[in-house]
């Protein structure tokens, strides 16, 4: 799939598992599988894709508690420490070696 905006990016990364690109302690995680949640001690984590949007999570919960779910545009902001999707898009994409994508807002504001 070609990706030449930034949304797009947004697109495709919601719905592949970008998490194991983007963070090389989740490359051999598979899916719906719990593993230690390295940010919180004692908290369980995993990957999972709905079945009805086919978005892709990450989720986290301290046993017997309630889960948190985050995109992978959440969990760069958080790791980062940074407040600011459009950040982790830009971020993503420099992951991702893609390079001078376009926004489809600015384009159509320079119109």
């Amino acid at each position: 799939m070609p990706v030449q905006t930034k949304q797009r990016l947004v697109e495709v990364a919601n719905q592949s598992n970008m998490f194991e690109l983007v963070f090389e302690n989740l490359k051999k995680i598979q899916i719906d599988r719990v593993f230690a949640y390295e940010l919180i001690e004692g908290n369980r984590a995993w990957i999972s894709q709905s079945k009805d949007t086919g978005i892709y999570r990450y989720f986290t919960m301290y046993p017997d508690s309630r889960s948190f779910g985050f995109s992978i545009f959440d969990l760069i902001e958080i790791i980062d420490g940074v407040n600011g999707f459009q950040y982790a898009v830009d971020k993503l994409a420099q992951v991702l070696n893609l390079n001078d994508l376009k926004d489809e807002w600015v384009e159509a504001q320079k119109k």
